[in-house]
């Protein structure tokens, strides 16, 4: 007994123990006991039941009564008790602290809602951020392709001025064959050029910008030159000098991109065989020094003038652009094949101011002054069999003051043909504007062509065969009016009315309508032209009566009524104040009357009269400029004895007279004797024809 006594106590002890340990184990670190929703001294089942089990498994060599043991007493009061709690707060769906679950279970949603929204900003914050960096990416690649591209191109370029150098000198321009192309604008750089119209001619403001002033103003400004890595034509080598003329071309490029077309062979030309432009060739500074030398070492300072006047860079842009204008009229009018004589037209080595000399061929500059380019004023071509067609970039060249085409040699289906580019309205430095034997029908006259041609002196377009009306603007007061001395427009198929207009031509010498198709009475304004000196209106279709020309006491050549569909009688004395007029040209005029009454022995200088019905019947070539020929059945009366005095004395040898319609009289008649005796005698006092 004393053995299962002390053993008691014993047992007793260790199961406290073993108690005291499942305690502590279920003790978290801040000295609570784990349990979860049962609180702080709340036990579960489970762990309950692992004591139990624990206390059994010790005390197995040992019974004891539970019912005896005080302590066990004691924990499963405290139990029962906890269950009963725990299920009264499970019916209350509450914790040991009186929490709510459902409460619970709201706040974790709008923690996951709160939690999904922020994780959804980021997320967007986040593709933003990427998307800036891919753009960014892009455009770095973009800008490092271009520069390689620039780089190449012009690496290109500095290859070619290379080779370039390696010549000295080049012959004259023959534009090797450029590979054909069907190229539309769209392959082409993309000009600064400005609207045009369908002419060619620019209208203000677009780039290039032009200036126009006089002689001594410099070629047209042209915009810096530009570029873009676009598809080039296969002839070009030069992006930078091509983007420099397509800037100044005139129909934006469309005819650059025709292989053979003169602006693209001109262009080719400049590229290719135009050293001087290129810097390649000495050239000798044209601008003087300021003061002569007055240093004894005479020779030493002629050296170094000369090397001072020594130049070996390119050309400006303005000369380029002038040498290219000029190259498009080479090949527009033909000149590597119809010209007789080119002279150093072309040649990439020389000055554009030298390129033709003399009296019938001519490329004139004046000498700049000092910091200005030498600009281009003269440019002539006469008897030189000039074919093909008129460019427009040549009424680009706005500093031209002589432009003369004569192709009077040859018949006017041989010359230029086309028309007069409205371009050239832009010449508006010239004082001389000649065209001369060509066939210029297929269009008329641009109606403003010379409305800014403040300085124009003489136009000559005779024997062009142009068509349509008399431009308006040749008629404009505050311009031509104030400038023009000679307006020579015969020989060609004008048509319409001679408007009154012409009397703003305030300086007016020389109007020659001769031979073309201008119809309606004749203006009376013609009477107030008193600076006029030479009048030809014959071969027409003018109607009326005679005009008043009795006051045009400077007429002195020629007064050409004839071939005209006039009508009525020749004024009285209208002759008497016309001392210095040579010819009165009335046949076929459609005039009628007595010439005894109309003034002419006031003709102190007439060397020849045709009254006649018609050509002069002595038509032997030898007499024609020295002749009466009143045989016109039309009028009557006698002629003055004056009028053969003067003829004899003006004439200053044989005289033909036809003063009856009479043939017989004959240069070699022997009775007429051309060198002593002067055939008037049918002059005295004789009736034309015998009047009623």
């Amino acid at each position: 007994m004393l053995g299962g006594a002390a053993s008691l106590p014993a047992a007793e002890e260790q199961a406290q123990q073993q108690q005291r340990s499942i305690t502590s184990k279920a003790r978290t670190p801040s000295g609570r006991f784990s349990g979860g929703a049962f609180g702080v001294f709340g036990r579960s089942k489970e762990e309950k039941a692992e004591q139990s089990e624990a206390v059994a498994l010790n005390t197995s060599d040992n019974v004891i009564d539970l019912d005896d043991d005080p302590l066990a007493k004691k924990d499963r009061f405290n139990d029962e008790e906890d269950d009963d709690d725990d299920d009264d707060d499970e019916e209350d769906g509450k914790d040991r602290w009186g929490r709510n679950d459902d409460d619970d279970e709201e706040k974790d949603k709008k923690s996951t809602k709160a939690a999904a929204a922020s994780r959804q900003r980021s997320d967007s914050n986040g593709n933003k951020k990427w998307v800036w960096i891919g753009l960014a990416l892009v455009v770095i690649v973009i800008i490092v392709v271009v520069v390689v591209v620039v780089i190449l191109l012009l690496g290109g370029n500095d290859d070619d001025n290379m080779n370039n150098r390696s010549t000295t000198t080049t012959p004259a321009p023959s534009v090797s064959a450029a590979p054909s192309s069907s190229l539309s604008p769209s392959m082409l750089l993309e000009p600064s050029a400005s609207p045009t119209q369908s002419d060619g001619r620019t209208r203000p403001p677009s780039p290039p910008t032009t200036t126009r002033g006089p002689s001594s103003a410099s070629v047209p400004t042209v915009a810096p030159a530009t570029f873009a890595p676009f598809a080039l034509p296969g002839f070009v080598t030069d992006p930078v000098l091509y983007q420099l003329v397509l800037n100044a071309s005139l129909d934006d490029g469309l005819s650059m991109a025709l292989a053979d077309s003169p602006q693209a062979l001109a262009y080719q030309w400049l590229q290719n065989e135009d050293n001087l432009s290129k810097g390649l060739v000495r050239r000798r500074n044209r601008q003087l020094l300021s003061s002569p030398s007055s240093s004894e070492n005479q020779e030493e300072e002629e050296e170094e003038e000369d090397t001072m006047r020594q130049l070996q860079t390119p050309l400006s842009d303005n000369r380029k652009l002038q040498r290219y204008r000029l190259m498009c009229f080479f090949y527009s009018t033909n000149g590597p094949t119809d010209w007789l004589d080119r002279q150093s037209f072309g040649n990439g080595n020389v000055s554009e101011c030298n390129w033709l000399s003399g009296q019938t061929l001519q490329t004139g500059c004046p000498i700049p002054n000092n910091g200005e380019d030498i600009v281009l004023t003269k440019l002539k071509l006469r008897a030189n069999r000039v074919t093909g067609q008129l460019c427009p970039e040549l009424g680009k060249l706005t500093t031209l003051e002589e432009l003369e085409i004569d192709n009077s040699s040859l018949n006017y289906t041989e010359g230029l043909t086309g028309g007069i580019p409205g371009a050239w309205a832009d010449l508006n430095n010239l004082q001389l504007f000649k065209l001369i034997g060509n066939d210029l029908s297929e269009q008329p006259l641009p109606d403003d062509l010379f409305a800014d041609w403040s300085k124009i002196r003489i136009i000559y377009l005779a024997r062009n065969q142009l068509r349509g009306k008399i431009p308006s603007s040749l008629y404009t007061a505050s311009t031509v009016g104030q400038s023009l001395q000679q307006l020579l427009l015969g020989q060609n198929q004008l048509t319409g009315p001679l408007s009154g207009a012409v009397v703003d031509l305030k300086k007016l010498t020389h109007l020659f309508l001769n031979d073309n198709q201008l119809n309606g009475d004749l203006p009376p304004q013609l009477a107030q032209m008193i600076t006029i000196k030479e009048l030809k209106l014959g071969g027409n279709k003018f109607t009326g009566n005679f005009p008043d020309v009795s006051n045009l006491v400077n007429l002195r050549g020629d007064l050409d009524l004839s071939n005209n569909a006039f009508g009525g009688t020749i004024p009285t004395n209208v002759f008497s104040k016309l001392q210095n007029l040579q010819q009165i040209l009335l046949a076929k005029s459609g005039f009628s009357g007595s010439l005894a009454s109309t003034g002419l022995t006031g003709l102190k200088k007439i060397r020849r009269m045709d009254v006649s019905d018609g050509n002069p019947t002595h038509n032997n070539g030898t007499a024609t400029n020295r002749t009466v020929d009143a045989s016109a059945a039309s009028f009557f009366g006698t002629l003055p004895t004056e009028l053969c005095a003067v003829i004899d004395q003006v004439a200053d040898g044989f005289v033909w007279v036809n003063c009856l319609g009479d043939d017989t009289m004959d240069p070699s008649d022997p009775d007429c004797d051309a060198t002593e005796t002067v055939c008037c005698s049918c002059c005295d006092c004789r009736p034309v024809v015998t009047g009623d």
